[in-house]
């Protein structure tokens, strides 16, 4: 049994095809795997619950060992006329008067948006819509709707075709929104064969 822990983000694009490739050479193996926020899933790996999680992660656990699987990177994206064809960053003031879809107040990317804001004392972006996970529908939604809405940039095909568009933040918020994604288990666990076949594959596919 390999219990995998993986976010909206890196379930479809990491973690599946990497259980893909595996299967045709294990035919007997069983996986759970369990969808939740990175900070849910670092700590049911640190409690034993879960073997190991894909995540992205914007600082390192020190109880963990990391396996890095390159960076991603969020883009705020909108239908919104007079956003999505600006070739130049878009005031904080001009950002405010326009409704997101954002991701729950509690998440690290969250935190990051409203600490841009509150930089220079704007108040937090107005959330039309605060979800777990990033979504097609999600993006619809947003696109049908001139919203706002912060994806990573494996969506930014999907994106472009709902018509959705990057825009480039006010400097002087200061948000960095690049995250690592790692291969995240205990330290001082053993690892099962599966385990170390997992971390290899993904590694080697996506390392």
């Amino acid at each position: 049994m390999l219990r995998i822990g993986a976010t909206g983000a890196t379930r479809d694009t990491l973690v599946l095809p990497t259980l893909a490739d595996m299967f045709p050479h294990r035919p007997a193996m069983r996986v759970q795997l369990h969808v939740d926020l990175s900070d849910s899933l670092v700590r049911r790996v640190e409690e034993g619950t879960l073997d190991l999680a894909v995540v992205p992660t914007y600082a390192a656990v020190d109880q963990l060992s990391h396996v890095p699987l390159g960076v991603d990177e969020l883009h705020i994206v909108t239908s919104a006329p007079g956003l999505s064809d600006r070739g130049t960053p878009v005031p904080v003031d001009e950002l405010g008067r326009h409704r997101w879809i954002l991701p729950t107040p509690s998440s690290r990317a969250r935190v990051l948006l409203d600490a841009g804001f509150a930089h220079i004392g704007m108040p937090r972006p107005d959330a039309a819509l605060e979800l777990d996970f990033i979504s097609h529908g999600a993006m619809e939604l947003a696109a049908a709707n001139g919203f706002l809405i912060a994806i990573p940039g494996d969506s930014l095909r999907r994106a472009s075709e709902l018509g959705l568009r990057p825009i480039r933040l006010d400097p002087r918020m200061q948000v960095q929104l690049r995250r690592s994604r790692s291969l995240v288990g205990r330290d001082m666990a053993t690892w099962s064969p599966l385990m170390h076949e997992f971390a290899q594959r993904l590694q080697q596919d996506h390392g």
